[in-house]
């Protein structure tokens, strides 16, 4: 965490606000960000090395299940694991944040959730929606945890329940973390704006349960702070109107977490892990790396 290079794939999204990042500060706290732009990525994705897109097919397809789909959505998607990985090996990234729409989606029909879940599987923190600030909590996480971690969105409810909420994202969760292999199945947004078959690529699966830490990253007037939880992911159902990978967090003071959150202008992603390692986090962040944090 002391010195690290994050690799942003693409620019931000413009309506996502909530991701915005101070770079300035991050390389004052030696946190360096290469930008590289989809029109390099898409331009490599045309020339990739047939026996890497070969085994990068064999990995994603032993993840999730492709057999709904034809033959190209798994080329394309094996096509840009192999670009992605050239780029954190090139740059020397040791985590990336991607703009995953809607570009994908519209040139190659494809999302990229199944290749951010595997690099995620093997610690390379990975944030869907140019997340640049929660790929630096992903990758403290992954650290303190030695374990894989997966980026959530938020939601702020889970039914009347006081000490709960949910937590969901289109499925870049790391293999660890999941019950079993997943289904790949298209995004429900994408289908309804452009077309059916151009989002394929999220991965609906089922997170495990058990004990988790949570926290989420900001830069602020130069600052770099965070907030870290924990709290538990539970077997409650979580409904049919959600893709994906969703999970119902409990949590005894959860209304505290959600008023800071407002409050504080955490919004939209969380990181998550299994096991409790708030304290070390903190500590770390706290004691020897000058960040900003609460523990909620």
């Amino acid at each position: 965490m002391r010195r690290f290079n994050i690799g942003a794939i693409g620019a931000r999204t413009t309506a996502f606000k909530t991701v915005r990042c101070d770079e300035i500060a991050m390389a004052n706290h030696r946190v360096n960000v290469e930008s590289i732009d989809l029109s390099y990525v898409f331009k490599k994705m045309e020339d990739v090395d047939p026996e890497k897109k070969a085994r990068k097919k064999e990995l994603y397809s032993r993840l999730s299940d492709f057999s709904a789909w034809p033959a190209e959505k798994l080329e394309n998607i094996a096509r840009l694991g192999v670009v992605i990985d050239d780029i954190i090996e090139g740059f020397d990234l040791q985590a990336v944040a991607v703009r995953c729409w809607d570009e994908l989606e519209k040139t190659f029909g494809v999302a990229p959730c199944i290749i951010l879940g595997e690099l995620n599987q093997r610690g390379i923190a990975a944030a869907c929606e140019l997340d640049i600030n929660n790929a630096v909590m992903m990758r403290a996480l992954n650290l303190a945890a030695d374990y894989p971690v997966m980026l959530l969105d938020v939601n702020n409810n889970y039914m009347d329940a006081d000490d709960k909420c949910i937590f969901f994202h289109c499925g870049p969760v790391p293999e660890a973390l999941l019950e079993g292999p997943g289904t790949i199945e298209e995004h429900l947004m994408f289908k309804k704006s452009f077309g059916a078959g151009t989002g394929v690529g999220i991965n609906k699966a089922k997170i495990m349960r058990g004990e988790a830490t949570v926290g989420s990253f900001k830069t602020e007037d130069g600052a770099m702070c965070a907030f870290v939880t924990e709290g538990e992911l539970t077997d409650d159902y979580v409904g049919d109107g959600f893709f994906g990978c969703g999970i119902v967090f409990k949590k005894d003071n959860i209304e505290d977490m959600m008023h800071y959150m407002c409050e504080n202008g955490y919004r939209h992603h969380v990181a998550i892990t299994k096991g409790n390692w708030a304290k070390a986090v903190t500590e770390a962040f706290d004691k020897y790396l000058d960040y900003k944090i609460d523990r909620i």
